[in-house]
């Protein structure tokens, strides 16, 4: 598997960085607050998920140590051991 150029990881940099400048330009434009009440219960969500993102990478750490750990794994669940944490990662930051 080869990775992208780095001359289009730049630019793909510069982009996005761009959009997310013109996005903040926007939101204080439009006087968007960030110390509504609002914002502080989905701090709180926040936290948690941060929370559950740790929890979930420190208990793979075993896992992916040990291997006398995986070797008693169903043969299944160790052939997408890894496919299963990116998603669980994804859904818990989504």
């Amino acid at each position: 598997m080869k990775g992208l150029p780095i001359s289009l990881n730049i630019l793909l940099f510069l982009i996005f960085t761009l959009l997310g400048l013109l996005y903040g330009k926007k939101m204080f434009n439009n006087k968007v607050s960030l110390e509504s009440r609002e914002s502080i219960r989905k701090a709180k969500i926040i936290i948690i998920c941060s929370f559950l993102l740790i929890l979930v990478n420190v208990t793979n750490l075993p896992l992916v140590f040990l291997s006398r750990i995986t070797w008693n794994m169903p043969l299944i669940l160790d052939y997408h051991w890894v496919r299963l944490i990116w998603g669980i990662n994804l859904s818990i930051i989504k």
